[in-house]
């Protein structure tokens, strides 16, 4: 028995031996994993561990708010609570997390539709939070916040948000904003790391952008391992933009706005000392607060397929033709050449040029008028006369001196589209052809080639007015952005604006003067055009010129049957409707332009629209905003 107990401790013992040996080749192992790890790798995993611990977040600044010349408050923000998610991978956990936000919120029709929209839309990355929806009440928030534990990776932000108390009343001017596009994202990539961020697109939001944008901030944040923030750790502020202050006063833009409601068109209203835009409006409208949430397709369809095309501003890229309003420019460039302004021209309605009739708006015609009458009565023969005695280049010279053909604006502020005044070379280069006698006499009554916008209508009336050099401003100065976040009401900054007097024209004094009379008697003689649309106030007298401009070919059958009025036409074959103007007759401070397509008489429509409107501005005595803040009622 005692040699098989010998053999058996034996063998226990030479495994007890090698299980130690195995242990200790483990704890060997184990050992230098652990020196690797901890001492060797030490600096390469905590950087790894920071990284899931610690995520980055860019801050969106406030954008910088935009002012009327007396401090009321066109463009601001507003702060709303917005659902944010980083979102789970795969389909499975983004079906159980939607499942849930419905359970918890019980979303109304349209935040239920936003939400599967927006799951279906956003992409894998849990780096990024993704705004959902607007939370519209605190229940909601609350909602979210007390089942925090069941919905990882949701939180709740409070983000500010772009608003227009003066909704359409300046929606051309100012613009609107919106959210960012994969277009925006391609040229800047950072875009896609920025939950909120929102783009000018047109107006001063998108002229203005570098601006009103400021300066992106950055937040260290320490997340668990759901992506739920536990802590903030470092901060860079976001820089708020820029305030703007415009030089519009929102009551003037008010009131045009009324006096074109239910027009097609647009009024532009300066200050002739300044060049300031008091009034630049454009009519049918829409709401810029709509652009900020995001349109509806059917929403969209219906701005966009309109016939009135209410996002286009006619104001500054509306191109007309200036009709008889350009006899003004004509006159001048014959009296600048040494025309006899006492010279008698005979119109007897109808005179051939070039082997084309060319007919007269009076069939009957006017008889023999010299140039005073020949403004204030618009007679189309006479002009005839003159513009063939001058040749189209010198017209195009008088032109471009009073501001049309190019853009007008001196600050850039406006994408404005330039005129147009042709000249013979112009002609050759475009179309190859050459210049005949019936396109300069086209030219002599402003139709033809010629094409304007309203803008450049009322500069021209501003520098005839003021005899000087103009251009158009529509922006006082800028400031930083005030600190008073409700922002709404909040007094606006000190925006120092200067202010420098343009220089003289070069044309001579007497020439403005007659014309200047002229453009009185329009409107204040018992002949003039615009009679009927004086004002009746020897302190508020306005000076003007009418313009009736055709869109349709009239043919000699309907001249021997009778013209047809107006009245009886298709709203888009008749006649637009245009006068441009300036107050006091006696020392002018206020120039008007206003264009309503289709309105059939440049004096019984447009004229009384520019007549109010300049009526308006003397009786308010807008002059240099010091006016104070205030708030749009």
């Amino acid at each position: 028995m005692k040699p098989v107990e010998s053999n058996r401790r034996h063998d226990f013992d030479r495994r007890s031996l090698l299980i130690l040996g195995l242990n200790g080749c483990f704890l060997a192992v184990v050992a230098e994993r652990l020196y690797q790890l901890q001492i060797l790798e030490h600096e390469q995993y905590a950087v790894r561990s920071d990284e899931n611990r610690v995520k980055l977040q860019l801050l969106v600044p406030p954008r910088g708010r935009i002012f009327d010349r007396n401090g009321v408050l066109l463009a601001g923000n507003r702060w709303h609570h917005y659902l944010h998610v980083v979102p789970p991978r795969g389909e499975e956990g983004r079906r159980a997390m939607m499942l849930r936000l419905e359970h918890i919120l019980q979303p109304s029709s349209s935040q239920y539709t936003e939400l599967h929209e927006i799951f279906r839309r956003t992409s894998e990355s849990r780096d990024t939070p993704h705004r959902l929806v607007r939370l519209h009440s605190w229940e909601d928030v609350t909602k979210v916040a007390s089942h925090s534990v069941v919905l990882p990776g949701v939180s709740v932000r409070r983000e500010s948000e772009r608003h227009y108390p003066a909704g359409e009343v300046l929606a051309h001017l100012l613009g609107y904003v919106s959210s960012v596009t994969s277009d925006d994202i391609s040229r800047n990539e950072v875009l896609a790391h920025l939950s909120n961020y929102q783009i000018g697109r047109v107006g001063f939001e998108q002229s203005s952008e570098a601006i009103l944008r400021g300066k992106i901030g950055t937040l260290h944040v320490e997340v668990n391992a759901h992506g739920k923030s536990v802590r903030n750790l470092r901060e860079k502020k976001a820089l708020p933009g820029k305030d703007l202050r415009l030089t519009v006063d929102y009551r003037l833009q008010r009131y045009t706005a009324s006096l074109l409601a239910g027009e097609t068109g647009a009024a532009v209203l300066l200050d002739t000392v300044t060049g300031e835009a008091l009034a630049c409006c454009s009519s049918p409208s829409f709401d810029p607060n709509l652009f900020v949430t995001g349109l509806d397709h059917a929403t969209w369809d219906a701005l966009s397929n309109s016939p009135t095309t209410p996002l286009v501003d006619r104001s500054v890229r509306g191109r007309y033709a200036p009709g008889s309003t350009f006899k003004v420019v004509v006159a001048l460039a014959a009296l600048e050449a040494g025309h006899d302004p006492n010279h008698t021209v005979f119109c007897g309605g109808v005179r051939e040029i070039g082997g084309n009739r060319f007919h007269c708006w009076r069939r009957q015609g006017h008889g023999r008028l010299a140039l005073t009458e020949a403004i204030a009565q618009s007679c189309d023969l006479h002009f005839y006369e003159l513009a063939l005695n001058l040749g189209v280049d010198r017209i195009a010279a008088m032109a471009r001196r009073l501001g049309l053909g190019a853009a007008t604006t001196v600050d850039e502020s406006v994408n404005e589209r330039a005129g147009l005044v042709p000249t013979k070379a112009w002609k050759k280069e475009v179309y190859n052809k050459s210049w005949y006698q019936s396109d300069t006499a086209n030219v002599g009554i402003g139709q033809g080639y010629l094409l304007a916008t309203p803008v450049q209508l009322a500069l021209m009336t501003a520098r005839i007015a003021s005899g000087r050099e103009l251009g158009v401003r529509f922006v006082q100065g800028m400031a930083n952005h005030g600190m008073d976040e409700r922002l709404t009401g909040a007094a606006p900054p000190d925006f120092g604006a200067a202010r420098r007097l343009a220089d003289a024209l070069d044309i001579e004094e007497s020439s403005l003067a007659f014309v200047r009379n002229a453009m009185s008697a329009v409107v204040n003689s018992p002949t003039g055009t615009a009679r009927d649309a004086g004002t009746e106030r020897d302190d508020f007298l306005m000076a003007g010129k009418t313009g009736t401009v055709q869109v349709r070919r009239i043919t000699a059958e309907e001249r021997k049957a009778g013209v047809k009025k107006n009245e009886d036409l298709p709203w888009r074959f008749r006649d637009h409707a245009l006068f441009v103007g300036f107050a006091p007759v006696e020392q002018p401070r206020y120039a008007v332009a206003v264009v309503v397509e289709h309105g059939g008489s440049g004096s019984r429509v447009a004229a009384p629209i520019a007549r109010d409107l300049l009526l308006e501005a003397q009786r308010l005595g807008v002059t240099d905003g010091s006016e104070g803040a205030g708030q749009i009622a």
